[in-house]
């Protein structure tokens, strides 16, 4: 059993990206693809506790808690490896998102389970990744952005106090000098371990196995180069890539902020196909279902939504869902089966022998029901500061939806 999770990975790409790469219909053999997902929030901290755990930690049902909103976390990000664990599984969790409310490993809450392996892989190839690309990483100049941003930072702490955040913009200073090289320091850790999962992968275990990866090359829009949406700055021999068929509607949506969101969604399907290849070089790929899902979708709107009245805020709630059934064949097909990412841990625990029910609460994970309207959530306070003692989320939007996600009369706000 395999979860691959990569944050913001938005579901409306995917069929341009198989235009524009027919190859990958055959690479992601046996996958269903599920365009008519949502999920219930528009960040990690929302939207990830409900595709971990189930309908029992939407945000909504969350608040309804009388306990601190990161125990609750703790638990959804637990639910499914004490699940397989209690079934006799290898269980093993990379990178979990935000354990703890902490953006880098704390690890704590699985203290309690030693059977289950945890461990982190982001920045851990970053070095590898340098020395075996030098040539393409070496483009981008850090010493001069470091020199630059030193003298910025220290024209900042002559600022009052309340004002350096807002000036600072988290170290960019709003310098569209070095803007394209911050990105790509943010998108480079995830991509450098990306590349290398292939070969960091092994089918030796004689044991089944349940693991979870984080994947967030998705997550941070950048511009990447032809053909293969590779990292590097552009050359003559390989400039930015296009959009392929993918349509541009700058009344929508900046070109730019367009384009980088292709490219990453791209560049995340094409890693992934990638590895996948590698799964059936080991053989391992038929006796595996894979589940390759989303905790939310894009804060660029989207094709499908841009004739609706607020397109970004179906977009915003669009992940990514697609799934892979132990023996399936047969080139990848489209299912307008209205899902959630919520259906997560009953889809991967259907059929294995064991019931289906949350290990810390004995109630049964279940799927979207028709007919049934779904609360999802804005959060105001939800991807900063990340406060433990926080017992409730505040919300700024709340939309309801139902069915059919692309009929723009079953959402309600």
């Amino acid at each position: 059993m395999l979860v691959l999770f990569c944050d913001r990975f938005a579901s409306a790409y995917f069929p341009y990206l198989l235009e524009q790469f027919p190859e990958l219909k055959e690479t992601y053999e046996g996958f269903t693809y599920y365009p008519n997902c949502i999920s219930f929030a528009t960040d990690t901290q929302l939207g990830a506790p409900a595709m971990m755990g189930g309908y029992e930690y939407t945000p909504s049902l969350m608040n309804q808690r009388e306990e601190k909103l990161v125990d609750i976390h703790n638990e959804a990000t637990l639910v499914l490896p004490v699940w397989f664990d209690r079934l006799g599984y290898d269980v093993k969790v990379v990178d979990p998102p935000l354990v703890n409310y902490a953006w880098d490993g704390d690890y704590t809450p699985f203290e309690a389970y030693p059977d289950i392996e945890v461990c982190s892989l982001i920045n851990n190839y970053l070095e590898r990744y340098e020395q075996e690309h030098r040539e393409e990483y070496s483009a981008v100049d850090y010493g001069k952005i470091s020199i630059k941003n030193c003298r910025l930072y220290a024209i900042l702490q002559m600022v009052y106090p309340p004002l350096r955040n807002v000036l600072a913009e988290n170290g960019r200073y709003y310098s569209t000098d070095n803007y394209a090289y911050t990105q790509q320091e943010y998108f480079i850790r995830d991509y450098a371990y990306a590349i290398y999962l292939p070969q960091i992968t092994d089918a030796e275990n004689d044991r089944d196995t349940y693991t979870f990866i984080e994947l967030d090359t998705a997550h941070e829009y950048q511009l990447l180069l032809a053909p293969d949406y590779r990292s590097g700055m552009p050359t003559e021999e390989h400039p930015y890539a296009g959009i392929g068929s993918y349509p541009e509607d700058a009344s929508i949506v900046d070109p730019e902020k367009n384009q980088q969101s292709y490219h990453v969604n791209a560049c995340t399907i094409l890693l992934i196909a990638k590895y996948l290849d590698a799964l059936k070089e080991m053989g391992v790929y038929d006796n595996t279902r894979i589940i390759i899902i989303a905790d939310h979708g894009s804060k660029i709107p989207t094709a499908p939504f841009w004739g609706f009245e607020d397109p970004l805020a179906p977009s915003n709630f669009n992940p990514m869902l697609l799934i892979k059934d132990f023996n399936s064949t047969g080139e990848v097909r489209t299912d307008m089966m209205f899902r959630t990412n919520a259906d997560m841990p009953y889809l991967a625990t259907e059929g294995l022998g064991s019931p289906q029910v949350n290990p810390f609460t004995g109630n049964p994970f279940t799927l979207a029901g028709e007919d049934q309207t779904y609360d999802l959530f804005d959060g105001e306070r939800g991807t900063s500061g990340l406060d433990k003692e926080l017992y409730e989320f505040i919300f700024n939007a709340h939309y309801t939806v139902r069915d059919n996600i692309f009929e723009e009369e079953n959402w309600g706000e």
